[in-house]
């Protein structure tokens, strides 16, 4: 491929919007809604260990849609679904979308795609909804383990009937061509013990002009003790390798070129099915890894939950635990630890699709600055 031909991922416009005097101006750019803990699936390296079984005391819609616009009130420009569980699998996902499309929003999901009908192709690729779906391998004898269950078949399915939907369709932008899918696939033991069938689903995003992303396996959730050790690769230049090989492939620097929807995710509000938001000791939603590449933060400060209070008092918590961090310099410390460490690559990679942990925590830091200027 050449450079001219090479697809990127759709999230410019969430660091324009953040460097934008519009976006600038907002208390909360955007907005991020758990799903229902619940998944049809068993994935050994889940980080979140959905469940399977039913799950209670979950938001209603009318509750979640309150929330929604709340938060566009707020200035929310974007709406992100991945958290928690399989998104399809809670019934209140789609209408969310269909409120947040009404309220002019941008909207990011990340799906296992089991349950991608072909009515919900359309509908999705109608809202432009930008879509990050799970694929580690097409060798469904090694999917089948990843997922935890026979389902890579299913998978394939949801994934051929978005691209028949139009998800193959790039569109130019600025100069460059552009998707609103990628896959994601999460390097283990399992599926880089022959790199080609994970070069295989690169190979296949880009045939398809769709993004290709590889994402660490993250130690979390039941991805810990035996699990983590038996499925974390341990020679880390195979991982380094293979980001390498793609940026041989499509002629450009693929560690710079690892999609950031998340950079705006540390900005907003992450609101747990619980209700609860919780931000790091620097003031950002808890998105991001630490500066080691290999853990999270650990030292989460509650703002709120949104089943006590509203979500303008909650943001006007996070503000102010902002400013005094500002104050005593905490933020500035974390950017200088950040800086120390953005060439370095646990595990092979460090933060969501290999993108620099180092690379999406800048523009945070510099909205926090200039939102407290103003």
């Amino acid at each position: 491929m050449s450079k001219k031909e090479f697809i990127h991922f759709y999230d410019r416009e969430v660091l324009q919007y953040l460097e934008s005097e519009k976006g600038r101006s907002f208390p909360l750019p955007s907005i991020s809604i758990a799903c229902a803990p619940k998944c049809n699936l068993a994935c050994p390296h889940c980080i979140y260990d959905a469940k399977t079984e039913s799950v209670t005391n979950s938001f209603t819609l009318s509750q979640k849609v309150e929330i929604l616009q709340q938060a566009q009130r707020l200035g929310a420009k974007f709406l992100q679904i991945c958290h928690e569980g399989e998104p399809f699998v809670d019934n209140g996902v789609m209408p969310l979308i269909q409120e947040a499309a009404k309220l002019g929003m941008d909207i990011f999901l990340y799906t296992n795609a089991t349950m991608i009908t072909a009515e919900i192709a359309k509908e999705l690729y109608d809202h432009k909804v930008c879509l990050g779906v799970k694929c580690d391998s097409l060798n469904p004898s090694i999917f089948n383990k990843m997922l935890g269950r026979q389902a890579a078949a299913l998978v394939y399915r949801g994934i051929q009937n978005l691209l028949e939907a139009g998800y193959d369709q790039p569109f130019e932008k600025n100069g460059k061509l552009y998707t609103r899918m990628g896959l994601v696939c999460t390097l283990t033991s399992l599926n880089t013990e022959n790199i080609e069938d994970v070069k295989d689903v690169a190979r296949f995003a880009w045939k398809n002009k769709i993004f290709f992303g590889a994402a660490r396996l993250e130690r979390g959730g039941r991805a810990t003790g035996r699990v983590w050790e038996a499925l974390k690769i341990p020679d880390q230049d195979k991982v380094v390798d293979f980001i390498d090989w793609c940026s041989v492939q499509t002629g450009i620097n693929y560690w710079d070129a690892q999609p950031t929807p998340y950079c705006i995710g540390v900005c907003g509000v992450q609101v747990a099915d619980s209700g609860e938001v919780w931000i790091t000791r620097y003031g950002g939603s808890c998105d991001f890894t630490e500066p080691d590449g290999e853990s999270y933060p650990e030292n989460l400060v509650t703002a709120g939950n949104l089943r006590d209070e509203s979500l303008k008092a909650i943001v006007t918590n996070i503000w102010n635990f902002r400013r005094a961090i500002v104050e005593d310099g905490t933020l500035d410390e974390k950017l200088a630890e950040y800086e120390q460490t953005k060439d370095v690559y646990p595990n092979g990679l460090q933060d969501c699709g290999s993108a620099r942990t180092y690379t999406l925590f800048v523009p945070f830091y510099h909205y926090v600055k200039q939102f407290l200027r103003r």
